[in-house]
């Protein structure tokens, strides 16, 4: 009969416990979403790293942009990376390799920023084979259209606030 009781007092009491609770998402956190282009007024970049091309990519001559969304929180670090827009199909080694580079980026607070407000933004990497260093022009115009393929507006006014939304 003991050997029940401590039974049922052990099933309910591990039935009982609650899981720690979760850190809210950065995302979630971050009040300011800019624009890559106007970064700088928050935040200077310090520290970016171009990703490594995926090596079987390479090989076949696969290109692809990829737009990564993240929040560079207060220590100046990237947190919650996500790819928000692949071009021209999602591609698990380029998101990867772009994952992997955005998460070196280090940034400096502006002039602006003492109070070092964290920030939603993102970052546009193009990957494409050319025949050698030196890119012809029209190579340079297709990496422009490839990277503005990708380009995500998250900046879109909706009653005053700002929100993620994708270009019209």
């Amino acid at each position: 009969m003991n050997y029940q009781l401590l039974s049922l007092l052990v099933v309910s009491l591990t039935g009982c416990s609650s899981s720690p609770p979760m850190d809210p998402d950065p995302i979630d956190s971050a009040s300011i979403v800019l624009n890559a282009e106007d970064i700088d007024k928050y935040w200077n970049s310090h520290k970016k790293v171009a990703p490594i091309f995926p090596t079987r990519e390479m090989r076949s001559g696969v290109y692809s942009c990829i737009n990564v969304l993240f929040v560079i929180g207060e220590d100046g670090l990237v947190h919650s990376p996500k790819v928000i827009a692949a071009f021209p199909k999602r591609n698990k080694h380029f998101e990867k390799a772009s994952i992997t580079a955005v998460k070196k980026f280090i940034y400096t607070a502006s002039a602006e920023n003492e109070s070092k407000e964290r920030v939603i933004t993102s970052n546009v990497f193009t990957f494409f084979v050319t025949a050698d260093r030196s890119r012809s022009e029209e190579e340079k115009e297709f990496e422009r259209k490839l990277e503005s393929t990708c380009k995500v507006d998250l900046t879109s006014k909706a009653s005053g606030t700002a929100i993620l939304a994708a270009p019209s």
